[in-house]
């Protein structure tokens, strides 16, 4: 999401709840789709990349409830592990 387009539904930032589409629930994350370095980010993959304007992390809200900071730094296969949660790989990087 580009920073003056928070909750435009062209962008793909608005509730999943709203009726309007589903793409608001439709990131990926891994190796070919990395965080989005910074609120400007518009490289390959927007708008489907996680990010936000958080400096150096993007929040997550996991499906236990809890939400988590996940550094902008992590590499892309351990990004694509934690986005995966059927494939039984370990985590081998903080995040």
């Amino acid at each position: 999401m580009l920073r003056g387009q928070e909750g435009k539904e062209s962008t793909g930032d608005h509730s999943c709840y709203n009726g309007v589409d589903y793409n608001s629930a439709q990131r990926v994350a891994g190796p070919s789709f990395p965080l989005a370095r910074d609120i400007n980010d518009a490289s390959a993959g927007y708008p489907d990349m996680f990010g936000g304007p958080h400096s150096g992390v993007v929040l997550f809200a996991l499906c236990d409830g809890s939400v988590r900071n996940i550094r902008r730094s992590i590499d892309a296969i351990n990004l694509g592990r934690l986005a995966n949660r059927q494939d039984g790989q370990v985590i081998t990087a903080e995040y």
